[in-house]
């Protein structure tokens, strides 16, 4: 009756569903283990820290007598007129990723959970001891949320929820009081299906369920410092901050039910669409009021910049010329100086590229032809 009358005051409270686990290592640990030794992690070094495997190998640690992990989770809508991100059908435009235009979900859901730890130790008569996690500790949410039989992680690495895909945010609250557990489900509806592999743009997607962050675009445009690698900016096509194009394709995310964020009281703030000529004139402080109550704020302004110059590289477009020679010749940042250079030569191999093509067509020296393909190849 009491896990009965905890999952009706989560889903009151908004949360799209709810499951019971408990404080032991979760059943994917050793793959995570080895998928660190391989160094697949390249870029989230605090992943391969010795207090994160502990954690992960042995869960009850985080919280003195645990005795349950209670794992939450919200879904939220896929957002609607996505462009494809190898021919996006208005130059002007970059992209966020769905998640990027809701308020900031870390905000949100710890704010439900202090709901919910309240319901808790009315329960008990007395203060139940908890700690939540979300996307900010040493724990294995997606494995939690598998463990507790709310569905399964997907070949992209993403956990699915039947009824709501991947559209989904998870959370776990560490409690120290005895509630039985719920079965884990080994159904899998990815089967043979391959999409989410096969439309990686960076081929990021291993064959085992995890990724390589060091070529997810995911990763590069929300964590990534410094230089972007210079030989994956053109498949980041006009991605600003985040990527969804493993879930866009996936089968399994077409006719997903309304989002539950509106049973919550709050809607999406921010279109996923940005014209990319007016935000490159934001200063930083425009920068912050537009984005301080999303997740894209995370993201420090100069390297937002640099994701912006990136996008409108690729969209080949001249208008962009002008503000690109001034970022080259006034900008402090190195990063936005390089980048910059790079964007206008990209926009502008991309005006000449039919004349080199066919110079290098009926050139006869071979040196010369190498020469011109080379542009052709690392140019963009």
């Amino acid at each position: 009756m009491l896990k009965e009358k905890i999952i009706a005051e989560a889903l009151r409270l908004g949360f799209s569903f709810i499951g019971f686990s408990k404080p032991w290592q979760t059943p994917h640990f050793p793959q995570f283990e080895s998928w660190i030794k391989a160094g697949n992690h390249d870029g989230l070094d605090y992943l391969g820290k010795k207090y994160v495997l502990d954690a992960r190998n042995q869960p009850a640690i985080l919280l003195n007598n645990a005795g349950t992990v209670i794992t939450l989770g919200i879904s939220y809508q896929k957002p609607a007129g996505l462009e494809d991100y190898r021919n996006p059908n208005d130059k002007r435009y970059g992209l966020l990723a769905g998640y990027a235009c809701l308020p900031d979900y870390h905000r949100l859901m710890k704010e439900k959970s202090k709901e919910l730890i309240g319901f808790l130790s009315l329960t008990q008569n007395s203060p139940v001891k908890t700690k939540f996690f979300v996307d900010s500790g040493p724990v294995m949410e997606k494995d939690f949320a598998y463990l507790s039989g709310l569905g399964w992680i997907g070949k992209n690495s993403l956990f699915f929820s039947p009824g709501y895909g991947s559209f989904c945010l998870l959370g776990c609250l560490f409690a120290d009081i005895e509630l039985p557990a719920d079965k884990p489900d080994d159904t899998d509806l990815c089967g043979n299906c391959e999409q989410c592999i096969q439309a990686c743009p960076t081929g990021a997607i291993n064959n085992n369920r995890t990724i390589n962050t060091s070529q997810c675009i995911s990763y590069l445009t929300t964590s990534h410092k410094g230089v972007f690698p210079f030989e994956l900016r053109h498949q980041v096509g006009n991605k600003v901050f985040g990527c969804d194009v493993c879930q866009n394709v996936c089968p399994l995310n077409s006719d997903l039910p309304k989002s539950n964020y509106q049973n919550i009281g709050i809607k999406p703030i921010l279109k996923n669409k940005i014209n990319l000529l007016y935000e490159l004139s934001f200063s930083e402080k425009e920068y912050i009021a537009k984005y301080s109550k999303t997740p894209v704020a995370k993201l420090p302004y100069e390297l937002f910049l640099r994701n912006l110059i990136i996008a409108i590289g690729n969209s080949c477009a001249g208008v962009f010329f002008d503000p690109l020679s001034k970022l080259i010749l006034c900008h402090p940042s190195p990063v936005i100086r390089g980048t910059s250079a790079w964007a206008l030569a990209a926009i502008a191999l991309d005006r000449s590229k039919d004349l080199l093509i066919n110079a290098m067509k009926q050139e006869t020296e071979v040196e010369v032809r190498n020469e011109i393909e080379s542009i052709l190849r690392y140019s963009r």
